[in-house]
């Protein structure tokens, strides 16, 4: 196992000798950055080659997830009371007193239990709050301080803000992490690495149905050699993310895979390239994938997302993940994500009002939301829906009846009849249309 450490290089070499100390046998690789804007630079090569990254600090930590989405597990070295408690002792050691100074990097109740192990109560303390993760603030905030004679003594968990002080010759102490606080930040790594893989390892399974097209009915022999060229693109497709597959029945696949396999991005174009090369042996496929805790809990979401899939319109993939939330379509600029298994008591009151299932309110909620808009044409409507026109329309007299719908207007185009524009109102009644 290797830990990439990214913050500055003080600390950085700090923490690398720490890990040393506490686990020998774990490699470590320095991703020096002087500053937090600076670690997004290394961000990218440190995932890449370690396999669990270790930030200096909580503000480099902040900075970095903030703009980057983390591949691998990460964890930082907080400054604790142990730290404050080493500094104040240095600043005694200097004859300074434990009074009229600034501090960043560290909560409240750091601070309290720091005063409280020494038996001090410092009267004038001023703290910079978690509100900014900028070296450049810090730096002049203190300096302000300063400047209006507030303080005496500049205390800062920033190496950055330390060097810029120290070599202007202020009384500036830095709070460094200690071998305590080290320890603590490897333990909560390696548990968030061991729940990452155990995420990651969990069953996937994936449901192919397939049926003829309407050329796709012929004789015995071309039914055995479309039943083989779809076996072999399963094959390959499965060897791709490493699964395995079984055929289910006589033209039905049930595919085991893991999590980090199926919810990788390229995994999406794998499955609509073999479902396309399926369609053009001749047959359609219906595809539906299950999460869950456990093979026989991912296999039921399975079912249930075919389900889904085959009342619904040709061409889309859906998953149910280990919540029982439903996701898609897979791959459409369109896909969201609602609980099948509404608990949401307005969720539940509109599906009754309108006689319709809740699934389908908590979806046109989503729908809503993901669009910025709560007005549809009913073919819009039915193709976010995965449904016929003819069932758009159902459901939208539904809504209207309910008091959920109305008609906002028409939407006229060069060609053609104009089309309805439907404005849905969940989550308020409006007014039944007549």
């Amino acid at each position: 196992m290797t830990i990439g450490i990214i913050g500055p290089e003080l600390s950085g070499r700090q923490i690398q000798e720490h890990l040393r100390a506490i686990s020998p046998e774990t490699n470590t690789i320095l991703y020096p950055r002087e500053t937090t804007a600076g670690a997004l630079e290394v961000i990218d090569q440190c995932e890449a080659e370690c396999t669990a990254v270790l930030f200096t600090g909580v503000a480099v930590c902040a900075s970095v997830i903030q703009h980057h989405d983390m591949v691998r597990a990460y964890e930082y070295v907080a400054k604790d009371a142990y730290s404050l408690m080493s500094t104040l002792q240095e600043m005694e050691q200097q004859g300074l007193a434990l009074d009229d100074f600034s501090i960043d990097a560290v909560e409240p109740h750091v601070m309290e239990d720091a005063f409280s192990e020494r038996g001090i109560s410092p009267q004038h303390v001023c703290y910079f709050p978690f509100d900014s993760f900028e070296e450049q603030d810090h730096i002049q905030w203190h300096q302000d301080l300063w400047d209006r004679g507030e303080i005496k003594a500049i205390l800062t968990g920033f190496v950055w803000v330390y060097h810029h002080f120290r070599e202007k010759g202020y009384p500036v102490f830095y709070l460094s992490g200690s071998r305590f606080t080290t320890r603590d930040a490897f333990n909560r790594l390696m548990t968030r690495l061991e729940l990452k893989e155990a995420h990651s390892a969990q069953i996937v399974v994936e449901l192919i149905e397939m049926s003829p097209t309407g050329e796709g009915a012929g004789s015995y022999y071309s039914d055995r050699l479309r039943t083989c060229q779809s076996e072999s693109a399963i094959t390959e497709y499965c060897r791709k993310i490493q699964a395995s597959f079984f055929r289910s029945g006589q033209s039905n696949y049930i595919i085991f895979a893991n999590r980090g396999s199926v919810k990788r991005e390229e995994n999406y174009r794998w499955l609509y390239k073999l479902q396309s090369q399926i369609l053009k042996i001749g047959l359609h496929p219906s595809i539906g994938i299950g999460i869950g805790s456990t093979a026989y809990q991912s296999e039921i979401h399975a079912q249930k997302a075919l389900s889904y899939v085959k009342s619904g319109k040709d061409g889309y993939i859906y998953m149910i993940d280990e919540e029982g939330a439903l996701v898609g379509p897979l791959g459409n600029e369109q896909s969201i994500s609602y609980d099948l298994i509404s608990h949401d008591a307005e969720v539940e009151e509109i599906a009754w009002h309108a006689g319709m299932s809740s699934a389908y309110i908590a979806k046109l909620m989503a729908l809503i939301q993901l669009r910025g808009s709560a007005v549809f044409d009913v073919a819009e409507l039915a193709d976010c829906l995965g449904i016929t026109t003819r069932s758009a329309h159902r459901i939208v007299n539904k809504l209207r009846a309910a008091g959920y719908a109305s008609i906002r207007g028409k939407e006229t185009s060069a060609a053609g009849r104009p089309k309805s524009l439907i404005e849905l109102h969940l989550g308020k009644a409006a007014p039944a249309q007549s």
